[in-house]
């Protein structure tokens, strides 16, 4: 089995330090990659985190707007009310 896109994946990860974008790079080339290669390809996102610094981790997982949380708890409580 080959991993086409495995390269890639690579000449991200490789990079010191982790460009900025490493996190969009890495979901488009997930979104290309197919059954193995995409479960491999989707594994590095751990490897990606852990060598992410706190500023990239903020930018990649940005806090929760005050409309993400308003639907949060309406759907938290009409499951409440079933």
């Amino acid at each position: 089995m080959e991993f086409k896109l495995l390269p890639k994946v690579q000449a991200i990860t490789e990079q010191d330090p982790l460009p900025d974008d490493a996190w969009q790079q890495l979901e488009a080339i997930a979104d290309q990659a197919k059954g193995m290669e995409q479960t491999f390809i989707n594994m590095c996102f751990e490897a990606l985190i852990a060598a992410a610094t706190p500023e990239q981790l903020a930018l990649w997982n940005p806090p929760a707007t005050d409309e993400e949380i308003a639907q949060w708890d309406a759907e938290l409580a009409a499951k409440g009310k079933q």
